[in-house]
């Protein structure tokens, strides 16, 4: 009776682990996804959705010009602003993720990774059962 009580739950436990993989294999695929979509949105679309102290933001670089033509020249060379390795410039900070109206991709993501730690919460709970039970 005992040694069944167990191997329901190493059953359950098994369910369990698949589903957190299955899961985490989703939400690492929405991610990149999100990841994709948010950076080729212009980053920010908000600065009132980040609370910061004036001065803390800076724009890489400035684009002036009012027609298509001066618009051509891109005065953003793709050098790094003084200060910062090449990596660092290139790296697209989390931050930038927050956006004044984030995209349906972004709140299927978010909503995947809770999903994700609810079912991974199942799991230690599982997991504790069985290792009191034995």
């Amino acid at each position: 009776m005992e040694e069944d009580k167990v191997f329901s739950q190493l059953e359950l436990l098994e369910t369990k682990r698949d589903a957190l993989h299955q899961l985490l294999c989703q939400a690492h695929f929405s991610y990149s996804m999100a990841k994709n979509i948010e950076e080729g949105r212009g980053l920010l679309l908000s600065y009132e959705a980040i609370p910061s102290t004036p001065g803390t933001l800076t724009p890489l670089c400035y684009v002036e010009g009012e027609t298509e033509g001066q618009l051509q020249i891109d005065p953003c060379d793709g050098k790094p602003p003084r200060g910062r390795s090449s990596a660092e410039a290139t790296a697209v900070n989390p931050i930038y993720y927050i956006s004044h109206a984030p995209s349906q991709e972004l709140k299927e993501c978010q909503s995947l990774f809770q999903q994700v730690l609810q079912t991974a919460m199942e799991v230690c709970n599982v997991q504790r059962a069985l290792l009191s039970s034995s």
